[in-house]
């Protein structure tokens, strides 16, 4: 699948936690947290992967993450593992737009787009036929120049409950150790914690979802798909923003 999606960043933080790889969350305005498990499950919600009903997803993505610069390229898949258990797999490359390099006299030598690449191994566990638990670990690679890069080990943990038409999803994200790119400073991952429902009917399905930054930002999503047959999706959503390190409102 490839889909084409623009967001203006406005704040310094690292691209890569923030902008997901999956072409359904960004079509819905990341209201996903509730959905149905798709291949992207071990970074967008571990635990939705045991309530799938289905015995694998895997996919491949590409796509913009800003106006006329800038892609994400992620790959996905988790398998059924018995009826209770499931184990996923995700990862993706984010690339930012080319930026002019100087030398110590202040003088322009080259250009490099900085890049980070995170992947994702979770495992969820089915605890009643409506409600699950997941756990997803994350190793997080940042490179700001050709010579100043930095690691980082993280976890993301839900909840996901699905029961009929209903299902709704609880998680924190995004808890680990710091980047540090070789100075004395840090950059902290940015932690969520993220709530979010969503409602079936006659192929028509409405998502919900409100994620809070513990750095500093709020942010919440509306997202509507409609599924013909399970073959063809459209979707919309608008997503609002607000705070030095949340993503900016658009549709």
């Amino acid at each position: 699948m490839i889909l084409a999606v623009s967001a203006a960043y406005s704040f310094a933080q690292i691209p890569s936690m923030m902008v997901g790889a999956d072409p359904a969350s960004a079509a819905l305005a990341g209201a996903s947290v509730a959905g149905p498990a798709t291949a992207f499950a071990a970074e967008i919600n571990p635990a939705a992967m045991a309530l799938a009903g289905k015995a694998m997803a895997a996919e491949l993505s590409y796509g913009n993450w800003k106006p006329s610069s800038g892609n994400v390229m992620g790959a996905g898949a988790w398998v059924s593992v018995g009826e209770h258990a499931a184990l996923g797999i995700s990862g993706k490359y984010v690339r930012d737009s080319e930026m002019a390099l100087t030398n110590n006299v202040g003088a322009v030598d080259g250009t490099y787009a900085p890049a980070d690449a995170v992947a994702n191994v979770a495992v969820a566990y089915k605890i009643t036929d409506f409600l699950s638990l997941g756990v997803a670990g994350k190793f997080v690679n940042s490179s700001l120049t050709p010579e100043v890069s930095g690691n980082a080990f993280g976890a993301d943990l839900s909840v996901a409950f699905a029961k009929g038409p209903v299902s709704a999803s609880l998680g924190a994200y995004n808890l680990g150790s710091s980047i540090n790119y070789g100075s004395s400073s840090s950059v902290s991952m940015p932690m969520m914690a993220k709530l979010g429902a969503a409602c079936s009917f006659v192929g028509l399905t409405a998502s919900l979802e409100a994620d809070y930054v513990f750095l500093g930002g709020l942010m919440a999503a509306l997202g509507v798909e409609y599924s013909i047959k399970d073959i063809a999706f459209l979707r919309a959503g608008y997503h609002y923003g607000s705070g030095d390190h949340a993503l900016p409102s658009f549709a």
